[in-house]
């Protein structure tokens, strides 16, 4: 197997956050299907951006600032079966002068269902611009940890 895009190892990731898993998202074969797992991971960024960034900036462009999706990748590791729940830890990745990435990991029952990596683009008046020194120390307050001993 391919080396997956993000860490499986859950110790390495700053935050987390559960989710019941929905009968709805049950496909033909009785698993979670990949669209639902992937807006599980798009739900648990945006929670955790609120937590760095502050709730205003996610939903609305306060004060001209927007960040935008420029990638994501996931990859889809095993399958996930309802019922049950999900936890999905993310944690940021990088910081590039107008962008930063986040990393992801979907568990159930202790296992890594997905990864995913994503990322987001600063922009103001429509066009990339520097992330501003504030929101860079609070993405640098929560990289991804090194737990290599």
């Amino acid at each position: 197997m391919v080396d997956p895009i993000a860490p499986t190892d859950v110790a390495r990731y700053p935050a987390s956050t559960s989710f019941r898993l929905l009968f709805t998202d049950v496909d033909s074969l009785q698993h979670v299907n990949n669209i639902a797992l992937a807006r599980y991971l798009a739900e648990a960024r945006a929670t955790f951006d609120a937590e760095v960034l502050g709730h205003d900036l996610v939903t609305e462009s306060a004060k001209g600032h927007a960040f935008v999706i420029a990638r994501v990748t996931i990859d889809y590791l095993h399958e996930a079966k309802h019922p049950g729940t999900v936890e999905v830890h993310t944690g940021c990745a990088g910081i590039g002068r107008t962008s930063f990435k986040l990393a992801q990991a979907l568990i159930q029952h202790d296992r890594c269902v997905a990864v995913a990596l994503t990322t987001l683009v600063h922009r103001q008046a429509g066009v990339p611009s520097p992330l501003p020194e504030a929101f860079r120390q609070r993405f640098a307050e929560r990289m991804m940890r090194d737990v290599s001993g």
